[in-house]
């Protein structure tokens, strides 16, 4: 693990791997953070939830050949420790997601900003030493993603698709991240992890990366030991500190030689988490091995969200060039990584907290439950009932079956009969859509990364314009 790489190596390796390679990967067994509020504090520890990849806490510690129904928890301090890879894939050796953040529906308040604060110093375990030791100079944990809340920050949700955040390339760009060092902390030590959903709920990963002082990809065997609590600015006490351990190359034995010099036997205690109606949506379940890269996917993780465009204008500050044909950044295929690939890229975004151009709803949508314009491909749902909220919609036809959500303004009720989304099984029934001097009733499925697929489309025989 001693090579070392330059970041736009890295961020493009993935191209390489062929589909067997990626499909047969180990998936490394981690932990993720599960974050609630309880009054004015907010709450940090192990997930709980069941039937989520990152909350298998049963079998992670059998794994690791820790007592049943112990968590690793550090004696000294009594902090949670969780565990993650840098070996797991898609990153490489060198880079890992996890451990993820996740809050289930209403456990923090909707909407609600939750960041993180970077505490101590970098911890390493050497196996010819067998003790865990300050890390060296040369050696720093990066964690990219965060985003700056003093900077670039919309709060219109004509601006944000309906979001009470999103964020310009000030709040995106380069110098947004935290380095762990041997030294302390260094870059910034407080950024924003993500921003709570309307129903209170959340699920973010971030990006560590294992480097060398001068930012190079890469570091000595070992596991690395780095401390962080969460915080909100709608609560007065942050959560208690909490502990990150990760792999770099070692064999389960040594890393849980690694692990257990610093745990106790601690019984895994009753769930303190706030009770969910069974009917409520889950936390999204962790994707399955990516077998192919989009354009924009500058990460190579499957998807395009606020990092990518973080890494896209990172590379264009630099000046830098496509490594190879089809290089993920190149959005236009010009050869050079520029603003206008962050800005293409942006206009593609998948995932949340991203400054998403809004175009105005078509007009003729006021007067019409529904309109799909053959020219521009779009369809304009006048409302949208979600529960007892209610939204202006529009969407952007990609395929024969496929539509992808575009704007989406909150808005009073309206007159007339709405278009009903069901939050439990995602689907979106459209009692009237008119196209072409034609009416039609319409029933689509959300398929996430906010695509629908269309599954009925039954014109309305007998009337017509």
């Amino acid at each position: 693990m001693t090579q070392l790489l330059t970041v736009r190596q890295f961020s493009q390796m993935g191209l390489l791997l062929t589909v067997i390679i990626v499909s047969s990967a180990v998936q490394a067994v981690h932990l993720d953070v599960e974050v609630w509020g309880e009054k004015d504090a907010l709450q940090a520890g192990f997930c709980h939830t069941p039937n989520i990849v990152g909350c298998d806490l049963d079998g992670l510690t059998s794994g690791l050949n820790l007592p049943a129904g112990s968590l690793p928890i550090e004696a000294s301090t009594g902090k949670a420790i969780f565990l993650a890879d840098f070996q797991d894939l898609p990153g490489g050796a060198f880079k890992t997601k996890n451990p993820g953040f996740q809050a289930i529906q209403n456990a923090l308040s909707p909407n609600e900003p939750i960041s993180y604060r970077a505490l101590g110093v970098l911890k390493y375990w050497s196996t010819t030493a067998s003790a865990w030791e300050t890390a060296p100079a040369t050696t720093r944990i990066t964690l990219f993603g965060g985003l700056d809340l003093s900077s670039g920050v919309f709060n219109n949700p004509a601006q944000c698709n309906g979001q009470l955040l999103c964020f310009s390339d000030a709040a995106q760009g380069t110098g947004k991240s935290t380095q762990f060092t041997g030294a302390g902390i260094q870059g910034a030590p407080e950024l924003l992890l993500d921003v709570a959903s309307n129903q209170g709920a959340l699920h973010t990963h971030l990006n560590f990366f294992l480097e060398n002082a001068q930012g190079q990809l890469g570091g000595p065997d070992g596991a690395y030991l780095v401390e962080m609590q969460v915080f909100s600015r709608s609560r007065s006490t942050p959560s208690a500190p909490f502990l990150v351990m990760f792999n770099a190359g070692l064999s389960n034995e040594s890393f849980t030689a690694a692990l257990s010099a610093l745990v106790k036997t601690v019984s895994k205690p009753a769930s303190t988490l706030p009770i969910v109606n069974p009917s409520d949506p889950a936390l999204p379940v962790s994707k399955p091995p990516i077998t192919s890269f989009t354009q924009g996917d500058a990460d190579l993780d499957g998807d395009i969200d606020r990092v990518d465009i973080a890494l896209i204008l990172l590379a264009a500050q630099k000046n830098e060039v496509a490594l190879v044909e089809g290089d993920t950044r190149d959005m236009d295929n010009d050869g050079a990584i520029s603003r206008q690939d962050a800005t293409l890229a942006r206009a593609k975004c998948t995932l949340r907290l991203c400054n998403i151009p809004v175009s105005p709803l078509n007009a003729s949508a006021v007067d019409e439950p529904a309109v799909f314009n053959l020219n521009t491909k779009t369809l304009d749902i006048r409302d949208v009932q979600v529960q007892d909220q209610h939204f202006q919609v529009q969407m952007q036809l990609e395929d024969n079956t496929h539509l992808r959500l575009k704007a989406l303004q909150p808005q009073t009720k309206q007159s007339g009969q709405a278009s009903e989304y069901d939050v439990v099984s995602g689907e979106l029934s459209i009692p009237t859509m008119s196209a072409d001097q034609h009416y039609y009733q319409v029933r689509m499925r959300n398929m996430g990364s906010f695509q629908f697929e269309v599954e009925q489309v039954e014109e309305i025989k007998g009337v017509s314009e």
